[in-house]
This record gives structure tokens, sequence and C-alpha cells, in this order.
């Protein structure tokens, strides 16, 4: 099964911690660059900060309020690749995550329909990449009305990408839940077997 095969490549990818430390470091300083850089000089809310997309109307007052200087530097989070590299970091650090989370604790040695969660953030990184190119030419284009386009599709696929980071964030955490309390429940059940096997040694050692 192609899914389950490319599951298993990104698990094996993504695993070592010689990826996800140098990965998390890098996705840090590229965020603290675009937030010192750019969005701490913008008072607005750019486009990318609508979870459930935008309407033309609030894309066009986005686009006026930000003016042609906020618009030249708005413009830099893709000419500088800041927004295009972080996303894909951003993704590799989930899947990391995502596989060392599932399968569930015991049931490593079984197929399952969990195996394939760390595929959720590769759906996001590509809504978002496509969002990033419609906001570049929204960027690129404006007043023309040739940006109408680019705002519909922008505005889904910012829609889309917040679900699946959102779907993935909430599975990680129902995940990282499940496994802790079958650990416990691990531990507990241990250590009864544990108090069990040494109550019958020590009948034993009384008859």
């Amino acid at each position: 099964m192609f899914l389950r095969s490319l599951s298993n490549k990104l698990r094996n990818l993504t695993g070592s911690p010689y990826v996800l430390f140098p990965t998390l470091v890098l996705a840090f300083f590229i965020f603290n660059l675009m937030s010192t850089k750019i969005m701490s000089q913008l008072s607005i809310n750019l486009l990318d900060s609508y979870l459930i997309g935008y309407t033309k109307t609030q894309a066009i007052q986005t686009l006026e309020l930000l003016g042609p200087k906020g618009r030249d530097l708005y413009m830099t989070m893709y000419t500088s690749y800041y927004d295009i590299i972080f996303p894909i970091l951003l993704a590799i650090i989930v899947i990391s995550m995502l596989s060392k989370t599932y399968p569930i604790l015991g049931y490593e040695n079984q197929k399952s329909f969990s195996d394939l969660y760390n595929l959720i953030p590769i759906l996001g990184l590509i809504f978002d990449e496509l969002e990033n190119y419609c906001h570049y030419q929204i960027l690129k284009n404006y007043p023309s009305s040739s940006i109408d386009t680019f705002i519909y599709f922008g505005s889904n696929f910012c829609l889309l990408k917040y679900v699946f980071i959102f779907f993935g964030i909430f599975v990680l955490t129902l995940g990282f839940f499940i496994n802790i309390f079958l650990f416990i429940k691990l531990i507990i059940f241990s250590k009864k077997n544990q108090n069990q096997n040494q109550n019958q040694n020590n009948n034993k050692k009384l008859k």
C-alpha cells in the first residue's frame, strides 16, 4: 500500500533526534526572523491569520490598510522564502511527533489506520504552500482584477490549511494522553503481577 509505505518512510526519516533537533532550532530561528522583521512592523491581521478563510471584501480591506510599503514588506515573507521554508520545517516536526506517538503503546506490531496519522501534516503543508502562492500573486498584482481568482482559492487553501493543522494537533494530543494512560496502566498491571508472584513464592516457602 502506497500510503503505508510513505508513512513508514517518513517515520524512519524524521525519527532521529539528529533530524528533529536541528529542524526545531531552524524553525524557531525563521519564525523569530518573520516576527521581528515583518509581523511586528505590520499592526494588522494578515491574510494568513484568517482561520476560516476570508471574503474578497476582507482581503481588499487588508491590502488597503497595509498600504504600498506594508504590502512590499508582507511580500518579503515569500520573496525571502521565510513562509516557504517554515511550513516545511513545521510539517517535519509534527510528522516526527506523530510518528513517535502512533502506533499507540502496545499496538506497535499491529497494522491500523492510526499508522497513517503522520501523513496529516503533509496535507497541511500542501495547502499552506498553495495558499502562499496565492498570497504572493495577490500582493504582486494588486490592485488588478486578476487577483479575484487568487483571493477565492487563497481563502479556501487558508481554511484547509488550518483544518489539517488543528486536526493534526488534536490527533497528536489525543495520542499523547492515550499513551500516558496505557503506560500508567501497564505499570500498575506489572506491579500487580509482581506482587502476585511474590505472594505465590511466599506461600510456597511456608508450605
